[in-house]
């Protein structure tokens, strides 16, 4: 297939740890150093993938300053319609298509990424720099050293060294790194790694994808202010601090998510005050009052309710950081960065503009994959108390009740009925006894029968 490879019937083991001339991929023998085949046909191979037997014998390795967005090479890329290498349409730092987190790459990248980094200046570094440097990770709290990178970049310019000192506060400065990332533990950029995993927001090889929107927005910074250019610089830098931040909004809401669910609720609820002091601190008076409010109360509050998460996730994706509406674009092959934006007038992507509807921060970036679990608005109410159980001395059913008071009510009418009886009757002249004229025989005065009265007189 032009790549020595060899067709192998069966299965084969390959030891990772023990180096070998090939790696076993897809049921082919692939000589070690071949580069991986592109994603899509008619696209050149890839320029970030390769056979290393010793670093993974039965897939594709990672080349060193290269990071991967496999679903975008898979799902997003186009094909190529025939082989044009040669007349005129090299791919090199030609845009292509964006990724679902709005990253523009080259055509035929194969999902393929530059990693670029700010070099640090060969001059004696600034007294802020060497602390920075100097800095151990693990001896500072991350939360400090993103909030000493934000300042940082804020503040920076062609002169003081501040891109510098933004690039190794967040990102660190230490011997032993993670394998593909290149991740110094114990830093906000550690941090963006481990929250990228939990909210989808990691590529193929692990990065995290604010980071790498970290690493091209400095290194373009770098670039820009030495051109003096003050409205991108202004933009570069708004869009640097929106990425650090990021990583704390993904942790303040995974702690009000656990301050629902863990049995560490008290801890949950540090992590989380933590991370909302660092959006806290940077976001300024943008932030909407109201929400600002929930948060301080959900992190601080002796009473740990239960729609922390609903809450805080409302109350943090309607405040995303500032960004700016520019646009970037890694061209691996070329290994150059730009910002730009798509003009839907004119189809295509330019560079330098600032897009129709290009935002650098949505909530993709906070979140690609589903919530933990859904909100409803307003929160349910708490459920009402049981009525209390009936008294064990009654033994008394509804309607028996119901016939003791009917019965109630008519012996009562009846009393009532005598009693009136009984006050005419002592109020009649001679207080005659009772029932002694409802007789039909005549009334007796005195004892003695009384006789009629004599008829009337005939005429």
């Amino acid at each position: 297939d032009g790549h020595g490879s060899q067709v192998l019937s069966g299965p084969v083991t390959v030891d990772k740890d023990r180096a070998t001339d090939y790696c076993y991929i897809g049921d082919e023998c692939i000589p070690e150093g071949t580069m991986a085949p592109a994603y899509k046909g008619g696209n050149d191979p890839s320029v970030c993938e390769w056979c290393v037997p010793s670093v993974a014998g039965l897939d594709w390795s990672l080349v060193d300053g290269y990071a991967l967005d496999r679903d975008f090479a898979e799902q997003t890329e186009p094909g190529q319609a025939g082989w044009c290498r040669g007349r005129g349409c090299a791919p090199d730092g030609k845009p292509g298509k964006s990724n679902a987190f709005g990253l523009r790459f080259e055509e035929e990248s194969n999902g393929c990424l530059k990693v670029h980094e700010v070099v640090l200046p060969p001059d004696d570094p600034s007294d802020a720099l060497s602390a920075a440097l100097a800095n151990t990770p693990g001896s500072m709290p991350v939360g400090e050293m993103a909030t000493a990178a934000i300042a940082a970049v804020r503040s920076a310019t062609d002169e003081n060294q501040g891109v510098e000192l933004a690039w190794y506060w967040y990102f660190g400065n230490c011997d032993t790194k993670a394998a593909n990332t290149n991740v110094c533990a114990d830093t906000p950029s550690s941090t963006a790694h481990s929250m990228a995993k939990l909210t989808e927001t990691a590529l193929h090889y692990g990065h995290a994808m604010a980071d790498m929107k970290v690493s091209m927005s400095l290194s373009l910074l770098a670039d820009k202010l030495a051109e003096g250019s003050d409205e991108v610089v202004a933009d570069l830098k708004k869009d640097a601090v929106a990425q650090m931040l990021l990583p704390f909004y993904q942790c303040a809401i995974q702690a009000a998510y656990d301050m629902d669910e863990s049995e560490k609720k008290t801890v949950a609820q540090a992590d989380g005050a933590a991370c909302w002091r660092v959006i806290d601190g940077a976001a300024g008076a943008g932030f909407k009052p109201d929400d600002r409010a929930v948060l301080d109360s959900m992190f601080t509050s002796s009473e740990i309710g239960e729609f922390n998460y609903c809450s805080a996730n409302a109350s943090l994706l309607q405040n995303l950081p500032a960004a700016s509406h520019r646009q970037y674009a890694n061209f691996v092959r070329k290994g150059t960065l730009a910002i730009g934006g798509w003009n839907a007038t004119a189809g295509e992507w330019i560079e330098g503009i600032k897009g129709d509807s290009n935002v650098h921060v949505t909530i993709v970036d906070v979140a690609n994959g589903q919530p933990p679990k859904q909100c409803t608005f307003p929160p349910p109410p708490s459920p009402s108390a049981p009525p209390p159980p009936p008294s064990p001395s009654s033994k008394l059913s509804s309607g028996e009740i119901a016939g003791i008071a009917v019965g109630g009510a008519i012996g009562g009418l009846i009393i009532l009925g005598l009693l009136y009886l009984t006050i005419r009757a002592v109020r009649h002249k001679g207080e005659k006894p009772i029932f002694t004229c409802l007789m039909i025989a005549p009334c007796v005065e005195g004892g003695q029968a009384k006789a009629p009265a004599p008829a009337p007189a005939a005429v």
